[in-house]
C-alpha cells in the first residue's frame, strides 16, 4: 500500500530538521509584528560568522543591523548543531564567552524581550546585560539574570540609573537553570516590568523610570560591571527576539507559540 499525503492545514508550515523529522508551526515569524528592534536566530547558520568552531558574530536578521560580535578569539563562543531540538545553538562556557554591540535597549525604554534558553543549574550567570564598558561601580546597569542565592530563587531584573537609583530590582518564582529549553519572557512599559517563562506569567513589578542612563555596552552571556565582564552564562541560547513596544497578549502568545513550536 502507498504512503497517502495529507495537505497541511493553511497557516501550517513544516521544517525539515538536521538529524530527521519536521518542525511544525504556525506560518508566523518575528518580523510579522511592527517594532521588530532585533532578531538573533542561531538555528539558520548564515546567521552566524564562524573562526573555526567559534562564533565571532551572531548577526541580527531584524534588517536593524544589531549585529553582535566577539573578536577575542578565547571570549568567544562555540557554534553547537542539533542541540536542541536538532537545532543549533550558541554555547557559551561559564568563563569567559560572550557576544557584545553598541548599547541600545535601556534607550528603547519601551520592550519586549524573548529568548530561548538551556542552561545548568548555576548561581549568578547572565543572560543580557546592558552597561558601561569603562564604569565605575555604581553607574548605569541592566542585567537578566538568575537570582544570586539558589538556583530554585528564579530569574531577576536588576535596573540602575547612572545616579545608583535603582530602578527596578524584580525577583521572579521559576527558574530556568534546570537543563531543560526554556522560553524566557520580559516586556516593560517605562514603568511596569512584566516577566514569564514559558508563556506564564511570573511576576509583575511597578517602578519609576528616572535618568540619567549612559550605556554603551549590550552583551549577551555576561555583563560589564568595573570596566570587565562579569556574571557569564554556562548554557545554550538558541533565539533572542527584541521589540521596540510592549507586545499585547495576543502578540505575545504568537511570539510563544512560534518559538515554543521550532524548539521545545
Amino acid at each position: 500500500m502507498s504512503d497517502i499525503l495529507y495537505p497541511l492545514p493553511a497557516g501550517i508550515t513544516q521544517t525539515l530538521k538536521p538529524g530527521g523529522g519536521f518542525i511544525s508551526s504556525l506560518a508566523f515569524n518575528p518580523s510579522d509584528l511592527s517594532g521588530l528592534a532585533a532578531w538573533w536566530d542561531a538555528s539558520d547558520s548564515d546567521n552566524v560568522v564562524l573562526n573555526g568552531s567559534n562564533v565571532s558574530e551572531w548577526l541580527d536578521t531584524s534588517g536593524n543591523g544589531r549585529d553582535l560580535t566577539q573578536a577575542v578569539t578565547g571570549s568567544q563562543p562555540e557554534y553547537d548543531a542539533v542541540q536542541i531540538n536538532g537545532l543549533s545553538t550558541i554555547t557559551f562556557d561559564g568563563i569567559d564567552e560572550f557576544l557584545q554591540r553598541n548599547a541600545f535597549l535601556i534607550n528603547l525604554v519601551t520592550y519586549s524581550l524573548f529568548y530561548i534558553i538551556k542552561a545548568p543549574a548555576q548561581v549568578g550567570p547572565t543572560i543580557i546585560g546592558e552597561s558601561r564598558s569603562n564604569t565605575a561601580t555604581l553607574d548605569t546597569f541592566f542585567q537578566i539574570k538568575e537570582n544570586i542565592g539558589a538556583p530554585t530563587d528564579g530569574l531577576r531584573l536588576f535596573f540602575r540609573n547612572d545616579d545608583n537609583v535603582i530602578q527596578t530590582n524584580a525577583d521572579g518564582t521559576i527558574s530556568l537553570y534546570d537543563d531543560n529549553v526554556h522560553i524566557g519572557g520580559h516586556t516593560d512599559t517605562g514603568g511596569t516590568y512584566r516577566q514569564y517563562v514559558d508563556g506564564a506569567g511570573d511576576i509583575v513589578q511597578s517602578y519609576t523610570r528616572t535618568g540619567p542612563f549612559f550605556s554603551d555596552i549590550f552583551c549577551v552571556g555576561a555583563v560589564f560591571f568595573n570596566s570587565s565582564p562579569v556574571a557569564f552564562l554556562d548554557g545554550d541560547i538558541g533565539e533572542i527576539v527584541i521589540y521596540d513596544r510592549v507586545l499585547n497578549d495576543a502578540e505575545r502568545e504568537q511570539v510563544t507559540i512560534y518559538l515554543t513550536n521550532k524548539w521545545k
